[in-house]
């Protein structure tokens, strides 16, 4: 009876492993999917940034529009400063910051490559213990033939209940408390005597 529900307890938790497994596979693809949508943001000639392009563009436009109001008012516009005007935005704005931006699209993208290689390096191929299943199918089947729950009972000394060991500690200092009150009652009923 025994070796049967060993058996039987050993082929459920093979299947039960087997979807706990295929589940841990899916959110493994999920997160994998996900990190690689971050990194591609982040690496050369992804998104990141875009914004601040479009932005830098804008502010180059406006600016060299501006200087080159400010020459036509002063009566500089044919100069040569008019064709410094863009020259002068590039090395004053847009190069710095395109250079701000880089470092930190460089950054992040070393952040997103780390943190996708550290849950590569963390995941673990999840199993049943078979030394614990064979040890205890091993013990079963040497076992004469019993109920499980004796069985259990000798094997781990608890009667049928797991938690049977703790029930009766937690017995035992009730009781134990019990018989204290107890004494402490009948000294005082001798004391008043």
């Amino acid at each position: 009876m025994v070796r049967s529900t060993m058996a039987s307890t050993y082929g459920n938790t093979g299947s039960a492993q087997e979807q706990a497994n295929q589940a841990t596979l899916k959110r493994e693809e999920e997160i994998r999917a996900l990190m690689d949508e971050i990194i591609g943001t982040y690496s050369p000639g992804g998104s990141f940034g875009a914004g601040t392009e479009a932005m830098i563009d804008r502010q180059k436009t406006k600016a060299i529009g501006q200087g080159t109001q400010s020459l036509i008012s002063s009566g500089l516009y044919g100069s040569t400063m008019t064709a410094g005007l863009g020259t002068a935005f590039e090395e004053d704005v847009a190069m710095p910051t395109r250079l701000k931006l880089e470092d930190l699209r460089t950054q992040k993208y070393s952040d997103a490559l780390g943190q996708k290689a550290g849950f590569v390096e963390r995941i673990e191929d999840q199993s049943p213990s078979y030394e614990t299943m064979a040890n205890l199918y091993s013990q079963a089947s040497s076992a004469p033939q019993e109920s499980l729950s004796d069985w259990l009972g000798k094997t781990f000394s608890v009667q049928g209940n797991p938690n049977q060991g703790a029930i009766d500690s937690e017995n035992r200092r009730k009781a134990e408390e019990e018989a204290a009150r107890n004494q402490k009652a009948r000294d005082y009923a001798a004391n008043l005597r």
